[in-house]
């Protein structure tokens, strides 16, 4: 049985993505979805591992990828998780309740 193994990259770009149609779901619009997308579409496309540019320092090098949403590309690349996601999952959820 063969198994694909998933590239840093295109887990981080997942991550952002998901961050994206998140806050879209939540109601958000315009540049703060739009940027999580661009982000996550140039780390799927980069030949350079996002994770050694972060150890060196030069994750902001990356078009696309400021401040805020290389902060979060830092706290997933150091712990797993990703607190912003959760956090826009649960607006997401609350959107959803107030439909209800």
């Amino acid at each position: 049985m063969c198994t694909l193994q998933m590239s840093r990259n295109q887990e981080i770009a997942n991550l952002l993505f998901d961050v994206a149609e998140g806050l879209q779901a939540a109601g958000e619009r315009g540049f703060r979805v739009m940027a999580y997308g661009r982000a996550a579409q140039r780390i799927a496309r980069m030949p350079e591992d996002v994770e050694v540019l972060c150890e060196m320092g030069h994750l902001r090098d990356i078009e696309g990828v400021g401040e805020s949403i290389g902060a979060k590309v830092e706290e997933y690349l150091r712990s797993g998780m990703l607190g912003y996601l959760r956090q826009v999952r649960g607006a997401i959820t609350r959107a959803v309740k107030a439909l209800m």
